[in-house]
């Protein structure tokens, strides 16, 4: 039983990502509009994925979230999915130990191949942003 995290605050992209993942054999997804509590809501549902997006409600956006939720959570896998293009906002979210970042406007066939590399611990960066990152 494969568990998901998403966290997003515009319903209907959460929506979509749900449906893609539910494609990819996950069977419990929780979707999460704020990074408010996201320790306690990780800690207690322990997802094997975290889809999490850079501009969220809460205190935190995405980046900082996940750069405290690492150290906490060191076998945590989070794939950003963000509309930030930009190879700036990539390298950030990249360096909090996150293992993918994705463009929104990247295709659900990507995403899914993204999904099937960081199950196997791989780092994964869609192609728009791929020329902008060297991955280990």
């Amino acid at each position: 039983m494969k568990k998901a995290l998403i966290v997003e605050d515009f319903r209907p992209i959460a929506e979509i990502w749900k449906k893609a993942l539910l494609h990819e054999n996950y069977t419990e997804i929780e979707i999460t509009d704020t990074t408010d509590q996201i320790e306690a809501l990780i800690a207690s549902f322990q997802p094997d994925i975290v889809f999490m997006d850079i501009n969220l409600k809460g205190k935190r956006d995405g980046i900082e979230t996940v750069a405290e939720l690492i150290p906490q959570f060191p076998s945590l896998k989070v794939l950003f999915l963000s509309m930030h293009g930009q190879p700036h906002m990539m390298e950030k979210a990249m360096k909090t130990g996150a293992k993918g970042y994705m463009t929104k406007s990247s295709p659900l066939t990507e995403i899914k191949n993204a999904v099937k590399h960081i199950e196997s611990g791989e780092q994964y960066v869609c192609d728009q942003m791929r020329m902008h990152w060297k991955i280990d």
